[in-house]
């Protein structure tokens, strides 16, 4: 936690410590729809300060950061929009895929990868584009990564539909809007482009290679 000296009083202090330090980012965005106080100029400038107090410590810095962020965003879209563009996984998720996800999240070994992708399609189906883009375009991201890893069907057509996933996932995940998340769907295009089988090997490398060019357009 930021110490804040008694002496030195500054409006809306406590506010924005206690909107950084809630438990999850759902807890945030009820916190901050109870504050709207956070949108302002004035909230902003006390972020000023404390990364001014927080120079020396990186961790706290990017902490400041990623929320100061996310709070310039919710001016720009809105609260929800802008929290479930960020975290779609943890805010705005419809309450029948939440069990789905919260399984997809247990699963981390290459034995579950079919497990994996069943569970994405399963939440696919129960997801609609326009009222959720970003956590439609999670899963298929995800859905991506599983095919991937796939270790059952046919290796060849796992990867076209990773690639055929990852190619969905950047239909909202555009460099304008999303910028990392774009940069990672990039990366792992790349990388299904560069163990494709499907075409020729020289064509799928130079595929791969300007994939991972244009996520280097981000990550720097």
């Amino acid at each position: 936690m930021i110490q804040i000296p008694p002496t030195e009083p500054e409006p809306l202090v406590d506010t924005v410590l206690s909107f950084v330090t809630a438990d999850t980012w759902a807890a945030r965005q009820a916190y901050l729809e109870q504050h709207p106080e956070l949108l302002t100029d004035a909230a902003d400038q006390v972020f000023d300060t404390l990364l001014t107090r927080a120079a020396d410590n990186p961790s706290i810095t990017q902490m400041l950061t990623q929320h100061r962020t996310l709070l310039r965003r919710c001016r720009e879209v809105g609260i929800a929009p802008a929290f479930a563009e960020t975290f779609p996984f943890e805010c705005g998720v419809p309450p029948t895929v939440q069990p789905l996800l919260a399984e997809l999240k247990t699963l981390t070994h290459p034995g579950a990868m079919p497990r994996r992708v069943a569970l994405c399609q399963a939440a696919l189906a129960q997801i609609d584009r326009t009222h959720h883009p970003a956590l439609w375009a999670a899963l298929q991201n995800e859905t991506g990564n599983s095919l991937q890893q796939n270790p059952l069907g046919e290796r060849a057509a796992n990867l076209e539909q990773a690639i055929a996933c990852y190619n969905e996932a950047l239909r909202v995940f555009t460099r304008e809007a999303l910028p990392t998340e774009w940069a990672t769907t990039m990366t792992n295009l790349g990388a299904a482009y560069a163990a494709r089988i499907a075409g020729e090997r020289a064509a799928n490398l130079e595929q791969a290679i300007a994939c991972y060019n244009e996520a280097l357009r981000v990550r720097t």
